[in-house]
């Protein structure tokens, strides 16, 4: 089977008008929750954010889920394109009907490069004006128009349309999922061997290696509860239980509950569990990374404050005792699933 752009665009054309809290809308999200392993084992509730639940909806409706994957967080999505080969980190570019268009509503000028927080399909381009389709824009599926190079614009996904929908690549290849679960099961092999294995088959070893991760990730939650957090006691200490906490998240391969290699301030003052010398921590740059920064393995001001944009507190760029900053992201861990 292969996708074109028109086949994912129809199919989006059908939910448009589509309101939030209708049965309708609870569908688009049951079917989502029900393909299985769900991103980063969340499983997204009637009352959230949808619109990138809109899009992995249409993915998997139309089998274009290893063309465009799945998330119900864009920037965690734009991870899962850039690990395709799709994403274009310009917003001043003319699209192609299509694209999926990520959006950076903190910022009105390009070039956008901040946390995207919304998402949609490009209709279509006409006389410099894009046309979209988007879920959640006013809690339902609406059209918008906007001008090419619109400031808000955070970016494009381009899928590789027209290939297999089942095989995210050439026509008669094995299924990205299906190649990831040899991998895990050690059909191919480790480290430099695997990667030469897998180019010589002609498959993109980091789109397979993001989708053994969300494997993992979905199959270790699942066994336990679609929350593994959602137990976790709520307070305002940034201790070493938030440290493990986010470094199982992350899925980092030690759990020991302490940021480690650290340069010392007043701005990490307030952390329990964390030492200093060089190095830098795992941990750290798994939130580096997520959030789109610069990865030097230190929590400094500046990621501390891009912490804090994230998760709406006070941005002072330090972390105090007591920090509503760990208690917000303790309060989203239990409740979301997520640190964000």
């Amino acid at each position: 089977m292969t996708v074109s752009a028109n086949t994912i665009l129809t199919e989006a054309r059908k939910y448009l008008g589509i309101v939030m809290g209708t049965t309708s809308h609870k569908s688009i999200v049951d079917k989502y929750n029900a393909t299985k392993p769900l991103p980063v084992g969340y499983q997204v509730k009637y009352t959230d954010d949808w619109c990138d639940t809109f899009v992995s909806f249409i993915g998997i409706s139309t089998g274009a889920t290893d063309l465009i994957g799945r998330e119900c967080g864009v920037q965690r999505h734009i991870d899962i394109f850039k690990s395709k080969g799709i994403w274009i980190e310009d917003g001043r570019i003319t699209p192609k009907a299509g694209d999926i268009v990520c959006f950076n509503w903190d910022d009105a000028t390009q070039s956008n490069d901040g946390w995207a927080d919304h998402i949609g399909f490009v209709e279509s381009v006409a006389n410099g004006v894009v046309t979209t389709i988007e879920g959640n824009y006013g809690r339902q599926v609406k059209r918008r128009t906007m001008p090419v190079g619109w400031g808000y614009i955070r970016g494009y996904a381009r899928p590789a349309y027209g290939t297999s929908a089942s095989a995210g690549g050439t026509a008669g290849q094995k299924t990205i999922e299906t190649i990831a679960k040899e991998v895990i099961n050690g059909a191919w092999g480790n480290g430099d061997d695997r990667k030469k294995k897998l180019a010589a088959a002609g498959y993109s070893y980091d789109a397979v290696q993001a989708k053994v991760t969300e494997l993992l990730k979905g199959s270790s939650s699942s066994q336990v509860s679609t929350n593994p957090f959602a137990n976790i006691t709520v307070n305002d200490k940034w201790d070493t239980d938030l440290n493990k906490y986010l470094q199982r998240y992350y899925s980092l391969k030690t759990v020991d509950g302490i940021i480690s290699g650290q340069i010392k301030g007043a701005w990490n003052a307030g952390i329990i569990g964390i030492t200093f010398g060089t190095g830098g921590s795992d941990l750290v740059a798994a939130i580096q990374n997520d959030l789109g920064l610069t990865v030097d393995r230190n929590m400094g001001p500046g990621t501390i404050g891009s912490m804090q944009s994230k998760a709406g507190t006070t941005k002072d760029k330090e972390i105090t005792n007591p920090s509503a900053l760990a208690k917000k992201i303790k309060q989203n861990l239990k409740t979301k699933g997520k640190p964000w």
